[in-house]
């Protein structure tokens, strides 16, 4: 699109296009919002009005339709071509929880037993920047358009979805930690007496019903652990080692301060290798150093 010597602009300013601005089978709506549906042979096109050249990145405001466990996957194309072969399989994550008890618990069976929890899929809105789902790439995928009108169509590959809204514009940059710091550096700097402990095994969220809870008996400093009886305690391993996989959880702050977090966790997949997470607070990279852990 452009040679390496262009100073080409990447733009900030967000550009939103609604799904009513779609050329699309079926409108459709979801969770109270509009929506443009995507099924077999179906897509979703819209022409969209570009301000100056630049380097835009595209989010999605997407929903997935109940049916197949995988991810839904489409093909991008603009202005009637694929810029690359990476666009032929852009998959979207789903979501997942685990059935708990009444009282947050995994249920167990007569002997006392953990058991292996039902698999939940949570319907609900999502938004996703398009990227690569194979790891040569972190960053989102750019395109350099020209100013003026382009169409950006999003086509079936597999598994049925539903769009809300596309904006082309960059992601929020994270400022680096010593910014950050220094942002914050007139708040509290007291450290809370309490620890909060969280039990990771249970996620509020994941983005793949293969990231499950396992047991681990040979340690007993892992908790919960009971001797003689089968205690889920831990999650992630050979499940969670796919670029993009996620695993969210909720708790309470109820004083103002700096938080460290510390996590127990082992590394005995890949021997002698690093691996790497990124970490959001709110749905948000904090500083620029938390998103490659």
């Amino acid at each position: 699109y452009y040679s390496a010597n262009q100073d080409v602009e990447r733009v900030g300013q967000a550009l939103r296009f609604s799904c009513e601005q779609a050329t699309a089978a079926v409108l459709d709506e979801y969770d109270g919002i509009q929506a443009a549906f995507v099924g077999e042979g179906g897509y979703a096109e819209w022409n969209v009005s570009v301000p100056a050249d630049g380097c835009y990145a595209l989010m999605l405001d997407y929903y997935n339709i109940p049916g197949k466990n995988n991810n839904a996957a489409f093909t991008l194309y603009i202005d009637g071509t694929m810029p690359f072969k990476e666009l032929n399989a852009i998959e979207l994550p789903r979501c997942w929880s685990d059935e708990l008890d009444d009282n947050g618990d995994f249920y167990s069976d007569p002997r006392g037993n953990d058991k292996l929890p039902e698999q939940h899929e949570i319907l609900k809105w999502q938004s996703i920047w398009i990227g690569d789902t194979q790891g040569m790439y972190t960053e989102p995928y750019e395109f350099f358009l020209t100013a003026g009108t382009h169409s950006i169509r999003f086509e079936y590959y597999d598994g049925e979805f539903s769009l809300g809204a596309i904006t082309l514009g960059q992601p929020k940059a994270a400022p680096s930690y010593e910014a950050y710091l220094e942002e914050y550096s007139t708040n509290s700097s007291s450290f809370p007496a309490e620890p909060i402990i969280i039990q990771a095994e249970k996620p509020l969220y994941k983005s793949s019903s293969g990231i499950y809870a396992q047991s681990d008996s040979t340690n007993a400093s892992v908790s919960p652990n009971r001797a003689g009886y089968t205690k889920l305690n831990f999650i992630g391993g050979s499940g969670w080692a796919y670029i993009g996989q996620s695993l969210t959880w909720s708790f309470e702050i109820k004083n103002d301060g700096w938080y460290t977090i510390s996590l127990k966790a082992r590394q005995n997949t890949n021997q002698g290798m690093r691996s790497t997470r990124s970490l959001l607070i709110d749905g948000e990279i904090p500083f620029a150093e938390a998103g490659n852990i």
